[in-house]
Formats: C-alpha cells, structure tokens, sequence
C-alpha cells in the first residue's frame, strides 16, 4: 500500500531558455539591473581660492571713487577686484564738495517750491479742511491734534497723513508738538510767522553751541596760533557758504 506523503514536492529548477521564454510572455518580471557608479579615484581639483581676475573693456576697468563710510567703500573695492577693475580713491574733499553743491542745490528747489503761491494756496486750503474735519473752534491754536485722529476721521493711511503734515509744516501752517505724531494749527498769517521765527532762533541757537565745541576743541589742539587761525577761518567760510544769504 502506498502512503500519501505529506511533504510539499520539490519545484522543478527552471532552465534559462524556460526563464527568458517566461520572460517574453510576460509572465515573469523583467530582471532588475543594478546600476553600478564607478568610484572616482581622483578626487576632484579644487578650485583655487583666488578666482581668476575677469579681462573687461578699458573703458570698464577703472572706477573713481569717493566714499566717507568704510563699509561701504570695502565692499566695493572687494567687487571691483574681483570683476579685474581698477578702484582710484579721490580725495574727500571731492564727495564733500559734491555734498555742499547738493545741498545748495536742495534750498533753491524749497525756496522755488515755497514761493509759488499755488503751492501756498493749495497748502493753506488742505489745512483748512482738515481743521475743520477734526474741530469747530477756531480758536483753538493751543490745542493739541494727533495723527491718529486724521487716520480715524479719514480713509487715509499713516504715511499719507505724516506726507501732508510734512507739507503743511513746511509753510508753517502746523507746528510739530514734541513728536512728529502731535501738532498744533497756526490760523492766522502772523502765528505762523512767529512760529516760524522762533524755529530760526532754534536753529541759530543750535548752530552757536555747536560753534563753541568747534572753537573749544580747535584750541585744545597742540598746533600754532597761525594754524589755528586758518582752521577757524575755514569754518567760518563753510557756515556763510551754508546759510543762505539774508
């Protein structure tokens, strides 16, 4: 009598015909391939911690420069290298110079802005509208305002408001209370005059004190008398080509 025999049967070992027969059928997954990196056995160059210097134009490879901040002036001098331009450093009496015509240049435009009465008018009317947006009382020149109650009463924003309070300081129609954020109206022509006048006699005060730490320090140093003298004359200079004449 034969017994049944309870032990799976050995799976016949296909043969690589069979297998790539299989294969082409479809019935058995095509065999993955390993995708081998050679290793390099050089490692890279490295590359050289002084880049190469870049061939430009002549007429691109020079910059003439006058800068009074150093940070500033490193960082260009560092680029210029590397891009192969020359940097020639001017004297700070050229930038200074530049500055002083500047400037001058900057008082004729507000004495031209200021003195075209459309301006004035445009400038008066927007003051108005605002006094009248914000109070009743005419007589209130003492009162403080905020910028804050602009922004709330008006769909403008801060920046707008703080742009139109700049410009009805700059025709003395608002006086600045302590901070930029607080004024106070000046109505009448004459309110607006004294306002005016007493931030000259602020400035000049200013200008005096620092007058005396310049005249102060210019005697402390340990150079002679004519040198001294011809120091101080310079700065007198610089302050009367600075003020506008009166």
């Amino acid at each position: 009598m034969i017994k049944e025999s309870n032990e799976t049967p050995k799976r016949k070992r296909r043969t690589k015909e069979e297998i790539q027969a299989a294969r082409a059928a479809g019935e058995v997954p095509t065999k993955r391939v390993k995708k081998v990196v050679e290793k390099v056995d050089n490692q890279e160059a490295r590359v050289s911690e002084d880049k190469p210097i870049k061939k430009v134009p002549i007429e691109q490879s020079v910059i003439l420069m006058s800068c009074l901040n150093p940070t500033v002036a490193k960082v260009v001098i560092n680029s210029a290298k590397e891009n192969g331009v020359e940097v020639v450093l001017l004297e700070d009496s050229v930038l200074k110079d530049y500055v002083s015509r500047k400037s001058t240049c900057e008082d004729k435009a507000l004495e031209t802005f200021l003195s075209d009465s459309t301006n004035r008018i445009n400038a008066t009317n927007k003051a108005i509208q605002l006094h009248n947006l914000l109070s009743k009382d005419e007589n209130d020149e003492d009162r403080i305002f905020t910028e804050q109650e602009i922004v709330n009463k008006t769909n403008l924003s801060h920046s707008k408001t703080k742009k139109i309070l700049c410009l009805l300081n700059t025709f003395g129609l608002i006086e600045f209370a302590g901070r930029n954020t607080e004024f106070l109206f000046k109505h009448s022509p004459k309110t607006q005059l004294n306002y005016v006048h007493g931030e000259v006699m602020d400035s000049c005060q200013g200008l005096n004190q620092n007058i005396i730490k310049y005249r102060t320090l210019l005697d402390s140093l340990s150079i002679s008398r004519e040198e001294k003298n011809e120091l101080y004359k310079a700065f007198i200079e610089d302050i009367k080509r600075t003020v506008i004449k009166y």
